[in-house]
Parts: C-alpha cells; sequence; structure tokens
C-alpha cells in the first residue's frame, strides 16, 4: 500500500475524538464490497477541523493492497480549504482515471465545504459514472437536505451543487451521538424513487459488525417519473405529427423517437420534452443537467466531447451527404453530335479536307480538257465527295480513270463504315437519355457550386473545417461562410434553383427530398451523392459522467442487435416516398398543372423538342435534296436508280421526328 498526499494542509496537534472510530473500518469494508482487485484506489479528502490520521490508521492496519492518496486542506481556514478545492479534484481525477476502481472518501462537518465541493465536483469533473463516493459527517440529516433541493447561496445553478450528491453513487455516513456506542447511519439520495426524489435509509452500522450492501441501483427503475429530455424536429429521427386538439397535445414519430420509447418502457419513465427553439438550446439543456439527454442524432465532434458526452453509438452508417440537382439533359439539336466521340469527328472532319485535295489532284491527270468533270477544280472536288458522303449521287464522268474508280470506291466503303456506326450509335443515344457528369465528392463539389449551405448548426463544423490540412475541407468552410442557418427545405429549393448545394446528415436529406420534392412519376430532380463528405459515428448527448448512461446503452446494444433500428428507417423513409408521390398527383389533380421549381413532368418541354425536331428534319432534308448545278443533266441527282444511298436519312430523320414529335 502506498500513500500519495497532495495539498499543504497541516494535522499535527488536532484532537482525535472518539466518535471519528470506526470511519476506517467502514471504509475498508466499502472497498471490500466494490471489488477484491488490487488495481483500486482510495482517495480521502478532509474539511476543516476534520484529521485523517484515524481514518489512514484503520486502513493501513487491513494491510490491504489499494492505493491511498491523500486530499489534504487548510483545516483552520475554511475560506482556504475551498478555494484549494478547483487543484485537488483536477489531481484526483487525473489518479483516479488511472485506476480500474475509484472510492472517495470526504469526511467534512461543514455544510457550506460540502456544498462548495458538490459544485466543484461538477465543473471539474471529480466522479465519473463508475466511481463511488462516502461522504462521512456529524451533521444531523436536516442539515445536509439544501444539499438536495436547492443549491448554495453561493452558487446559482441547482445541478452544479446536487448532481454529485442526487445521481452519482454517493451514501452519507450520519454519526448518531445518541448511544454510547459507534453507530452510523447510511443514507443515499433517490432522484426516482417510488415517491419521487428522498433521501432513503440503507442500512445501519456499528463497528464490529459486517457492512450490507450500501450503493442501491438509482437508474434500473425510474417508477414512472416523469424525464425532461430536449429535441427537435430531424427527419427521419425525430418528427412532430399534428396533435389531436385536446389540451394541446402534441404526438412524435422518428425512429429515435421509438427507440426512445423502448428505453422508457425499459427503465419506466415517462417522457416529457422540454421546450426549447434552438439546437443549441437541446445541448445546452444538457449541458447544465437540466435535460437527461438529447433523444436525437449527433456526430461525435471532438469539440463537442468537451462540452458533454455520448450514449454508446447505434448508426454506424451515417455521414455528413450533399444534396444538389441532378444536371439537365442536353438541347434536343445535340444528339446529332453524341454518337461520336471528339475523335473520331476530328478525324472524320481531316478525311473531309485531305480526301478532296487528293480527288482533285487525281483527276487533273486523267485529261487536261476535262473543264466540266466533277473534280475539276477544287470546290467541286469538295461537293462531289462530301454530297457523296451525305447521300448524293456521284457522276460517272469522274470516275473514268482506274486511279479515279479506286479513289472514289475506297470513299464509298469509307462513307458506308461511318454512316453505320453513326447510325447504330444514333438510334442508342436516342433511345437511352444522356445526363452529363454530376459532382459525387468533396472535391467535385468545391470544384461545381458556388454556395453551400447548412442548418444553424453547422457552425459547429467551421472551426473543425478551416483549420484542417485538407484543401476539400477548408474550400467547403469558405463556399459556407455565407450558408449558414439555413432551413433544409429552403436549401434544397435553393439547390433546385441555382448552382449551389445543401448539406446535411444523409437520411435526412433523402427523407426530406422524398416527402417534399418527389414527382409524381416517383423521381426527384434532386439527388444526394454518392460519397460521403465526413464520415462518422452519431449518438445522443448526454452530460458529462452521466451514472445512468450504461443502462441506455444496454437498450441501445439490444435494439441495435435485433435490426429493429434500421427497419424503423426504412419503413420511415418508404412512407415518405408513398406520401410525397400522392401529394404531386393531388396537386396535379386539384390544379390541372403542375408549376413550381420542385416538381416536372414527362411533358415538360415538348414545345421546345418539336422546334428542334422541326430545325433537325428542315437541315436533313435540306442537304439530302440539294443539286449541284455543274452536274450533268445526263445523270440527275435525284434519279433513285442512280443514287448511292449513304447517309440514312429517311430512318434518321424517322427517329429524330419520333423523339422530338412534330405534332
Amino acid at each position: 500500500m502506498s500513500v500519495v498526499s497532495i495539498g499543504e494542509g497541516v494535522d499535527e496537534g488536532m484532537e482525535v475524538r472518539k466518535r471519528e472510530a470506526g470511519v476506517g473500518e467502514a471504509v475498508v469494508q466499502v472497498l471490500r464490497q466494490i471489488t477484491t482487485s488490487s488495481a483500486c484506489t482510495l482517495t480521502l479528502l478532509t474539511g476543516p477541523t476534520i484529521s485523517p490520521q484515524l481514518v489512514l490508521k484503520d486502513i493501513v492496519s487491513t494491510r490491504m493492497a489499494w492505493d491511498v492518496t491523500l486530499l489534504r486542506t487548510d483545516q483552520y481556514n475554511i475560506t482556504t480549504a475551498i478555494a484549494s478545492l478547483p487543484h485537488l479534484i483536477h489531481k484526483a481525477r487525473q489518479v483516479g482515471l488511472q485506476r480500474e476502481c475509484v472510492l472517495l472518501v470526504v469526511a467534512c462537518d461543514t455544510l457550506s465545504f460540502l456544498s462548495a465541493l458538490g459544485h466543484v465536483s461538477v465543473t471539474h469533473r471529480l466522479m465519473t459514472w463508475g466511481w463511488k463516493m462516502v461522504v462521512v459527517t456529524r451533521l444531523a440529516l436536516h442539515h445536509i437536505t439544501p444539499l438536495f433541493t436547492s443549491s448554495s447561496s453561493m452558487y446559482s445553478t441547482p445541478p452544479a451543487s446536487s448532481w454529485t450528491f442526487t445521481m452519482m453513487d454517493t451514501v452519507f455516513f450520519l454519526y448518531q451521538n445518541n448511544t454510547t456506542a459507534v453507530r452510523w447511519q447510511i443514507f443515499s439520495y433517490l432522484p426516482y424513487g417510488p415517491r419521487g426524489g428522498q433521501m432513503v435509509l440503507v442500512a445501519s452500522w456499528s463497528s464490529g459488525r459486517n457492512l450490507p450492501l450500501i450503493f442501491p441501483h438509482k437508474f434500473h427503475n425510474f417508477h414512472g417519473a416523469k424525464v425532461g429530455v430536449t429535441t427537435l424536429p430531424y427527419k427521419p429521427y425525430w418528427m412532430v405529427e399534428d396533435g389531436d386538439g385536446l389540451n394541446g397535445t402534441v404526438h412524435y414519430s422518428g425512429s429515435d423517437r421509438q427507440m426512445l420509447e423502448v428505453i422508457a418502457s425499459v427503465l419506466n419513465f415517462t417522457i416529457h420534452v422540454l421546450p426549447v427553439t434552438t439546437w443549441a438550446q437541446v445541448v445546452g439543456k444538457v449541458e447544465a443537467r437540466q435535460s437527461l439527454f438529447a433523444p436525437v442524432i449527433h456526430f461525435m465532434l471532438p469539440h463537442r466531447t468537451q462540452r458533454y458526452s455520448f450514449t454508446t453509438t447505434y448508426e454506424h452508417g451515417n455521414s455528413l451527404a450533399f444534396a444538389m440537382a441532378k444536371p439537365s439533359l442536353r438541347p434536343g439539336w445535340e444528339s446529332l453530335y453524341y454518337p461520336l466521340t471528339d475523335q473520331v469527328w476530328g478525324a472524320i472532319l481531316a478525311v473531309l479536307i485531305i480526301v478532296p485535295v487528293l480527288f482533285y489532284l487525281v483527276g487533273r491527270g486523267v485529261t487536261a480538257t476535262s473543264d466540266d468533270l466533277p473534280n475539276s477544280n477544287i470546290l467541286d472536288s469538295v461537293m462531289a465527295l462530301v454530297g457523296s458522303f451525305l447521300g448524293q449521287t456521284v457522276s460517272r464522268k469522274c470516275c473514268e480513270s482506274n486511279a479515279t474508280k479506286v479513289m472514289v470506291g475506297t470513299w464509298l466503303t469509307f462513307a458506308l463504315i461511318v454512316s453505320t456506326a453513326y447510325k447504330s450509335n444514333l438510334i442508342a443515344s436516342l433511345a437511352l437519355s444522356k445526363y452529363p457528369s454530376r459532382p459525387e465528392s468533396l472535391d467535385q463539389l468545391v470544384q461545381t457550386v458556388h454556395r453551400i449551405t447548412m442548418q444553424p448548426f453547422g457552425a459547429d463544423y467551421l472551426d473543425f473545417l478551416r483549420k484542417s490540412e485538407s484543401e476539400s475541407f477548408r474550400a467547403w468552410a469558405k463556399l459556407m461562410t455565407t450558408g449558414i442557418g439555413v432551413g433544409v427545405v429552403e436549401g434544397l429549393n435553393q439547390a433546385d434553383i441555382s448552382r449551389q448545394a445543401h448539406i446535411d446528415e444523409r437520411r435526412y436529406l433523402e427523407q426530406n427530398i422524398a416527402e417534399h420534392f418527389t414527382q409524381v412519376d416517383g423521381s426527384s430532380r434532386l439527388y444526394v451523392g454518392r460519397t460521403s463528405l465526413l464520415p462518422g459515428l452519431v449518438a445522443w448527448p448526454v452530460p458529462h459522467d452521466a451514472p445512468y448512461k450504461p443502462v441506455i446503452d444496454a437498450v441501445f446494444f439490444a435494439v441495435q442487435e435485433a435490426g429493429l433500428y434500421n427497419k424503423w428507417l426504412e419503413d420511415i423513409l418508404a412512407e415518405s416516398r408513398r406520401y410525397g408521390r400522392k401529394k404531386r398527383q393531388a396537386e396535379v389533380e386539384e390544379v390541372g398543372v403542375v408549376g413550381g421549381a420542385t416538381m416536372s413532368t414527362p411533358e415538360a418541354g415538348t414545345a421546345d423538342k418539336r422546334i428542334t425536331g422541326m430545325v433537325v428534319f428542315v437541315v436533313l432534308w435540306t442537304a439530302s435534296q440539294n443539286k449541284q448545278c455543274r452536274f450533268t443533266t445526263d445523270y440527275p441527282l435525284l434519279n433513285v436508280s442512280q443514287r448511292i444511298p449513304i447517309f440514312p436519312f429517311s430512318q434518321i430523320s424517322t427517329l429524330l421526328l419520333a423523339r422530338h414529335p412534330l405534332i
């Protein structure tokens, strides 16, 4: 056993009173109740006028292996003793976090010192949910009652002065001075007992007797108590439905609401949603211990853990994602360009420039006096070859020599291959719409949009993003500087009509898109990016070192292992999509037309398609029916028996008219 002394208190010459006898023995029995492991530590804090000599003497005499940390305060000046509490508690927590279990023993007969200890122990996080505390005092029960009902006049926030004594595993050893024998009554405060919050007598004990179990289970049964929680609507996790009109009753739904109902059923408490209007108030009441927890999804960010803790994570697939408008189809006239790639079009253009020149040079060697031949000049050569490429006839006079015959035959073969490939690809491109590429990752997003919007809690992410080493994260923060505080529906509407994106939790985006932006045919103009922007774990916020966290985590594990939570989410999203389709259909039937930025029908854009189809038809028909004035009349251009139909005008025009109807 080792004893570590922290502080500069003085106890030489202190009077050892008979009434202090037996405290060390009780402490040893409490330690044996907690664990038999030697990896535990005893932290002893004595208030003014109390000497730790007898306690230490009894513990040392048992020769047990626990280490002892002695927190020494000024035993003559109460003001100095209270002022030293923050430093001593900080040291005690550092020592305790290195041990498997911790027992805190406080010996004090001064109410003001105990009240100050209650406040400082919360603000400086003296205890975690697994630690135990024993308060030894000669104060009467009615003297310590203010520690549980209200705060000391020195501190204004009741939870800050009573949390350690009411919610944590704390028992009070009250000395009974009406008997000659050393006798102690052991009390504990039950915040959610059968009769509400009250002090209950756990046991009576005298020196030399075995100590019964003195730490009751405070949170296995709330006995129907009304428990305050804070939350705001956040679909599909927490949703507010219309009340029944009786006493302003409001009904809630959602996956987290269902999880809360399961926890309330297991732990036997009544849910009471505290009124809040902002997300800052939601977690603020948790941080101030006015709310037991916030039963709605929160990302476990590093800076948030400095203000409050979290339950166990229950949704591993959650992440921040972005939503923006799907890229629209390109204009219909571009359908002529889709079938071939840029490289193929470039190669065809190069061939159309080079081959007429060669054709002209070869034709000049046939006869020097044949000025009426189609290839007698460079312009005629171009018109002849390009015309044949579009389905026009080729004059027989241009193919009198073997060289020109070989060249024309090669050219027609080339034109046949290209036109066949073009026709096949054109049919495919007209049958399947081709959308332009769209952003799917954060790197692509910050290069595409000019603004990013997010709800008010997005301010929590700004500092983290600005300090990140990732250029994409810093660009994200820059784009979001003017977009904080935009609601999800408003943000999605803005994303639908302008080049910007809205960022939120993935399922929340999917829920709102399904409910507000689903079209009559079940599709939507918005999409959620495939890649997660900021993957992370999610949980419910709870106060630091909340002792009821283990029982809530146990319910989370049971629900998660049964697969109920994911089933709830799937059902909610499916119902939202059905509701969105029915809502759009009802609007169409009532108004007769579909309006607004979030709605469209397959008939939209029909006028544009008709105009495009007419233009394409006229261009192709003109190109096919054009006559070259320099061709000889012996071989009329429209003589079908002498045409070589390379370019499939009739088939292509039929396809285009089918896609862009004129009537």
